[in-house]
């Protein structure tokens, strides 16, 4: 099975309002839906871009209803009860245990020390190519948004074994750019944003940042600040959709 372990390989949009999410995003990138049906007569919409799934919508009850609406991201790991132990060992958090989802895979939900969360997800298909994440449409980078950074770095580097360039920024703050091999995989960053909780941001790659940001304006989202360049790296915002969920846009270099 060929496993990129460290990658983000899947992310899912939990909201309150299914029909809704799909109407912002089908019409904000241009993504397509699929329905798939699933044991138990469950009905998952799949998110598809280039002719690939990458993703989906997962409908949160009435018991997540002091949870706001966020985009989840799945990191694949080779052994994921084994990955849950170590999570846990760090001070992490599981808040579901680990299970299996018949033809999908194992998977378990995390918080990090700060409670950022994400999933670890040991799947039963090969992951998907790296090249798959530079198209047009698809989400190619993820970020974590820390109020600890350094404290992040050691968490994410101990229990999955990353290695990490830093890099200098403008203003306060450093950021990570955390790598298996020659592969960069995530960064992490110090919040700007005080009393804001630790988060996973996402990226979808546009044509133009400031379009785009236009159309989730029109769309009834929110955009959270103007574009901004970034030498080299390219032009980037982050968005809200209108239930809430927080999303970033880049412009790649």
């Amino acid at each position: 099975m060929s496993h990129l372990s460290g990658k983000f390989v899947w992310f899912e949009v939990m909201t309150h309002d299914i029909d809704k999410a799909k109407a912002f995003y089908t019409q904000m990138f241009g993504w397509e839906v699929e329905e798939m049906s699933m044991e138990g007569g469950f009905v998952y919409s799949a998110f598809r871009n280039g002719g690939a799934n990458f993703g989906g919508l997962f409908p949160m009850d009435k018991s997540m209803k002091d949870v706001p609406p966020h985009w989840l991201g799945y990191l694949s790991v080779d052994d994921v009860d084994e990955t849950a132990k170590k999570i846990e060992s760090a001070e992490g958090m599981i808040a579901v245990e680990p299970m299996t989802v018949p033809g999908v895979g194992r998977m378990a939900l995390a918080l990090d020390p700060e409670g950022a969360r994400f999933s670890v997800f040991a799947g039963q298909q090969p992951d998907p190519p790296d090249d798959q994440d530079t198209e047009i449409g698809g989400i190619c980078w993820c970020e974590l948004w820390s109020n600890l950074a350094d404290a992040a770095l050691k968490f994410y580097c101990g229990v999955f074994g990353y290695d990490f360039e830093e890099f200098p920024t403008e203003g306060e703050g450093k950021y990570y750019v955390l790598k298996t091999g020659d592969k960069t995989r995530a960064g992490i960053m110090q919040s700007r944003t005080p009393g804001v909780p630790s988060n996973w941001v996402q990226y979808v790659s546009v044509e133009n940042c400031d379009n785009a940001a236009d159309k989730a304006r029109s769309l009834g989202g929110k955009v959270l600040f103007d574009p901004v360049e970034m030498r080299g790296v390219g032009r980037f915002t982050v968005i809200e959709d209108p239930e809430g969920a927080v999303i970033g846009i880049i412009q790649q270099t």
